[in-house]
């Protein structure tokens, strides 16, 4: 097959796949907050400047929670929904403009991981675009029995 013809035939067969992508990670650093609700201010504070302060109707955005963020989280007794409830509340009290900056609560993923390093929670934006082909994808992954 010639090499002009197995390029179109990938270009061609790229078009039909669903893209899997993200921004750069972004970290949000917090070592003094106490309470599940100021350790959410300051993530809350940074989800605001995705994109940018003006950029409206986002997708998908993962929010990396470091273990001793969810522990602070946890121990003043917050769900995962609780989580997105407060967030979404604080990111639209403060916004400036007939349109949020979540299309939905529902687009802010949680997830707990890393190590004991310390208090680096990272946001992971999908594409700003809502029409974008491309989507956001979470497996979970089980750690092997020991």
């Amino acid at each position: 097959m010639a090499a002009s013809s197995r390029r179109a035939r990938l270009r061609s067969g790229r078009q039909h796949r669903r893209r899997n992508a993200g921004e750069p990670l972004q970290a949000v650093v917090d070592g003094q907050s106490r309470t599940a609700a100021d350790v959410l201010d300051t993530v809350a504070r940074s989800l605001e400047v995705v994109a940018s302060h003006r950029t409206a109707s986002l997708g998908d955005t993962v929010l990396l929670v470091s273990p001793m963020h969810a522990r602070t989280i946890a121990a003043d007794g917050w769900s995962k929904a609780d989580v997105r409830r407060y967030l979404w509340e604080r990111l639209e009290a403060r916004r400036q403009g007939p349109a949020p900056k979540f299309r939905a609560p529902e687009h802010l993923k949680l997830v707990v991981a890393g190590g004991a390093a310390g208090p680096f929670t990272a946001l992971i934006p999908g594409w700003p675009f809502a029409d974008s082909p491309s989507r956001l994808v979470l497996k979970k992954i089980s750690a092997p029995s020991r």
